[in-house]
């Protein structure tokens, strides 16, 4: 399913009308690219919450997001049928990406076609690196460090001259205190 376009106000009507709780799987989708439902579940688990209390607003925020254009959800399902709601792929619409930057104060990002369904190794190697964010963002939670920068490919590539580009899959800041320390 194709998303119809959403107008610049529209965007900021939702700017008003979508509280922080619908908000907070935004910036992950923006730096992981791809995202399970499962791991999503992870990202936004409370202590006090229960896995199945978090499945349960997980798939509310999704659907809101889904039914407002900013986030798609890819046909493929990650473990199958039997995955259920947990196997399914997120990604955020181009729409997403404009309402994140006028939610940051940030110059609108050139409107692009929607792509193409994304292939099979090209998804499990997205989530790959998208299980690694998440599982740094979960360390994170203990206060040892932050998670500064996450940029994923081809944000994260490095000119390294001679026409060479380093190519990592992706690049981290991980911060404690005044340090940084960079993957």
């Amino acid at each position: 399913m194709t998303p119809s376009r959403i107008s610049s106000l529209r965007l900021r009507h939702l700017v008003d009308e979508l509280t922080p709780r619908y908000r907070t799987p935004l910036p992950h989708l923006a730096a992981a690219r791809l995202l399970t439902g499962g791991q999503l579940d992870r990202l936004l688990a409370e202590p006090e919450l229960s896995a199945q209390t978090t499945q349960r607003v997980r798939r509310r925020i999704m659907t809101r997001l889904a039914g407002a254009g900013l986030v798609m959800m890819l046909a493929r399902r990650i473990g199958g049928v039997r995955a259920g709601s947990v196997g399914h792929v997120y990604a955020l619409t181009t729409a997403g990406h404009r309402f994140l930057a006028l939610l940051n104060g940030a110059p609108e990002p050139a409107r692009k076609q929607p792509s193409h369904l994304p292939g099979e190794l090209f998804l499990t190697h997205t989530l790959a690196v998208s299980g690694i964010y998440v599982d740094l963002i979960e360390r994170s939670r203990g206060g040892a460090f932050t998670v500064h920068t996450f940029d994923t490919e081809p944000h994260c590539w490095y000119p390294i001259g001679n026409g060479a580009t380093l190519r990592p899959d992706a690049y981290v800041i991980l911060r404690a205190g005044t340090r940084g320390q960079c993957w």
